[in-house]
């Protein structure tokens, strides 16, 4: 009973209001928002171009067929309007990345010499826009596959179109046969490249089938600019191997990427050494990194990649000579040592321990070892002892060990080194096989000489040292020069005492006189100088007994040397006229020589003393001489000048004749009978002279000639060879004692 008020509720259950609310629930407004939906497919549509992709390609003639059909010549006409458009937000990307796609499709069609000129025309254009592209997007879109909507299964952003463009670009530098727009384009190239890795963005190019995106696109950008390479020598890309260097270090960077930075640097490396020659630095960064080893040989094939920047490889020194293969790094350190010797000093144990463990390379170790001892002699004399006993083991180290031997006698440390190095470099001549490395050994004896404490000590291997005369002459004529105090040269107190000496004797001379009269009135005031620098020199300088005079256009002096113990003459023609007129003016007011007038008196001078001095000058000299008056107020030669003489002494074969006794004192014939003639008269003529090996110029003359008109006109010779006949002829005929020579 109680359950029937509530049977009589039902109706209110079954309100009808309630029933009727059903369209509330509904809400009108809610399926009033079909017009909303409306308005939104309305705002889609209104994203969609007016046109299709390929119509509004049209508009350039860059859709499929009005390309073909135009040959790309129009597209190239409104080249800047078609680029304007990857800047235009108003254009959707799809359609931006098909136009960039058709711009790869006109850059293989179209002729080479328009896409060339347009492509260097839009040059910084063009690569401006591929830069603005690849880092407009800083991540990678979610790409449903799966999805029939192209714009959700496909990537067509800013990175793509950047990725076209690179990508064209590239393809009309390969094309060009002349590779001129590649070298052009290259230097933008490396530039557009370090601006994209500075925006610090990702890259992901890890597998060719990775699907593209943003960081995929972005990476293929860099690849395809970095084939773009500078092929013609002269094209300066300074951030090239700076580039390189930062995306192989790089742990942002993909492997692909890296690869395709060495295989351009090896391009680069081969083609291209202007881009090389500054690139020392980041080679070296490369190589310290680590599996870059091999690197290291670029050094020895541009050596401008050091010598423009040694520090970038002095600073891995520690790493180049510990941690790498030592044999590959030999080389370089051979060209560190060439250079800049000082940088391998800190090393110098380190290399005598690689001598030893490296005989395979032992050779290179001691050139190394050499160029440190000739800056830092004192840090390698230590160890002489076991770089001699190693070098006898290494084939061909006669010459680098002689030089470190030889520099390590000019170290501070031990005191006399030189003395000490002597007995070794003297060993190691006698002990050499080789005979072209025997002048290595005497050329360090010739280096060390003036280091010793006693020229004796050199005195006493001087006939060991005499026995390699043959190897050469003139480095061992210069060492017994030496030894018997015959040197000029300024290598001791003593001799720089003689040249102020002389100096000083100039200088009063120029000071005091004005004219010849006033020299020989000053001369004959402080004869006792005159005869002292004349007795200095003496024993170094030969000095003849009597100078000859030859003739007007011969302007030659006949050099009359006396034996100090026969008193046999030996004479020298010498062209040297100046200088021993100077020393015949000295030598005649001291008493010690004459001036021999020449048979018949060509010059027709009228006194035998130093009075014929101005006359002798005036006849012989050119338009490029000084005056008499200059050029004898300066009477007294520098050593300078007579080591020239002695020189030239030496040509002429005076040294084979003539020995120094220091007890007569004088110099001597060593073959009297054989080389000297009698005073004056026919033996000492010029006749006699020309007979004389080594002394006569005749036959020099005339070879000189004959080659020089072999080279230049050979009609000369015939010349040259009719001459030479009238002269044999006119010495025949000539009476005795006259100069015939011409």
């Amino acid at each position: 009973k109680k359950e029937e008020p509530k049977k009589k509720e039902e109706p209110k259950k079954k309100e009808e209001p309630k029933k009727k609310e059903e369209p509330k629930k509904k809400e009108e407004p809610k399926k009033k928002e079909e017009p909303k939906k409306k308005e939104e497919e309305k705002d889609e549509e209104d994203d969609e171009p007016a046109m299709s992709k390929e119509d509004f390609a049209d508009q350039f003639s860059a859709g499929h067929k009005t390309l073909m059909k135009t040959q790309g010549k129009v597209l190239a006409e409104k080249m800047g309007e078609f680029l304007a458009v990857f800047r235009d937000d108003s254009v959707p990307d799809e359609t931006k990345c098909f136009l960039s796609g058709q711009f790869s499709t006109w850059a293989s069609v179209v002729p080479a010499s328009l896409k060339q000129k347009k492509i260097k025309e839009y040059q910084k254009e063009l690569f401006d826009i591929i830069v603005e592209l690849s880092i407009a997007e800083t991540e990678d879109m979610e790409i449903d596959e799966d999805s029939k909507d192209r714009k959700k299964n496909a990537y067509y952003g800013k990175a793509h179109q950047a990725y076209n463009l690179a990508k064209s670009v590239g393809m009309v530098g390969m094309t060009d046969q002349s590779q001129k727009v590649s070298a052009a384009n290259a230097p933008i190239a490396y530039q557009s490249i370090e601006k994209i890795l500075d925006a610090g963005l990702e890259y992901n190019d890890e597998s060719a089938f990775v699907k593209e995106n943003v960081s995929t696109c972005r990476a293929h950008t860099i690849n395809e600019l970095l084939r773009i390479m500078p092929y013609q020598g002269s094209v300066k890309v300074p951030n090239a191997m700076n580039v390189i260097s930062r995306i192989c270090i790089g742990d942002e960077y993909s492997d692909r990427m890296k690869q395709q930075c060495k295989s351009s640097m090896s391009s680069i490396m081969q083609v291209n050494k202007q881009c090389m020659k500054d690139a020392g630095g980041a080679i070296m960064d490369l190589i310290a990194a680590g599996d870059n080893d091999n690197l290291i040989t670029s050094f020895n094939t541009q050596p401008e990649m050091y010598t423009n920047n040694p520090e970038a490889l002095h600073k891995h020194l520690d790493y180049i000579i510990n941690d790498m293969n030592f044999l590959h790094v030999c080389s370089v350190l051979h060209l560190v040592a060439q250079k800049h010797p000082r940088a391998l000093i800190p090393y110098t144990d380190t290399l005598i321990d690689k001598l030893e463990e490296n005989t395979q390379m032992g050779s290179m170790v001691l050139m190394c070892i050499k160029e440190v001892a000739s800056v830092a002699p004192s840090d390698v004399f230590p160890h002489l002892d076991k770089i001699i006993k190693c070098a006898a083991d290494i084939p061909y180290s006669n010459a680098s060990l002689a030089g470190i031997i030889g520099n390590c006698g000019k170290a501070k440390i031990p005191k006399n080194a030189a003395d000490l190095i002597l007995d070794r470099i003297v060993k190691g001549l006698e002990a050499c096989e080789e005979a072209q490395f025997k002048p290595s050994w005497l050329i360090e004896i010739s280096n060390i000489m003036s280091h010793l404490s006693d020229r004796k000590l050199l005195l006493a291997h001087m006939p060991t040292i005499l026995k390699y005369k043959a190897s050469s002459e003139i480095i061992v004529t210069s060492i017994n020069d030496f030894a018997e105090g015959r040197s000029l040269a300024k290598v001791d107190k003593k001799l720089d005492a003689l040249d102020a000496k002389v100096n000083a004797l100039n200088t009063k001379v120029q000071e005091s006189c004005k004219s010849y009269d006033d020299v020989i009135a000053y001369v004959d005031k402080n004869i006792r100088d005159v005869k002292d620098f004349v007795g200095d020199i003496v024993k170094k300088l030969p000095l003849p007994k009597r100078l000859e005079v030859v003739g007007r256009v011969r302007k030659t002096l006949i050099l009359h040397f006396e034996c100090v113990h026969t008193k046999k003459e030996f004479p020298i023609v010498s062209h040297e006229w100046s200088k021993w007129l100077k020393m015949g003016f000295s030598m005649a007011k001291a008493g010690k020589a004459v001036f021999d007038l020449g048979t018949g008196n060509p010059l027709g001078l009228v006194s035998t003393g130093v009075e014929c001095v101005k006359g002798i000058y005036d006849a012989y000299k050119s338009n490029d001489d000084d005056e008499f008056n200059t050029y004898i107020t300066n009477p007294f030669l520098t050593s300078t000048e007579q080591d020239g003489l002695i020189e030239k002494l030496r040509d002429q074969g005076f040294f084979d004749k003539f020995d120094y006794d220091a007890q007569a004192p004088g110099w001597y014939l060593k073959n009297p009978d054989e080389d000297g003639t009698e005073p004056g008269g026919e033996k000492g003529s010029v006749t006699k002279v020309n007979s004389k090996k080594g002394v006569g110029i005749k036959e020099t003359v005339i070879a000189t000639a004959t080659g020089i008109g072999n080279e230049i006109n050979p009609d000369v010779v015939g010349l040259v060879n009719d001459a030479n006949d009238m002269r044999e002829i006119a010495e025949e005929t000539a009476p005795s004692g006259c100069c015939t020579i011409s």
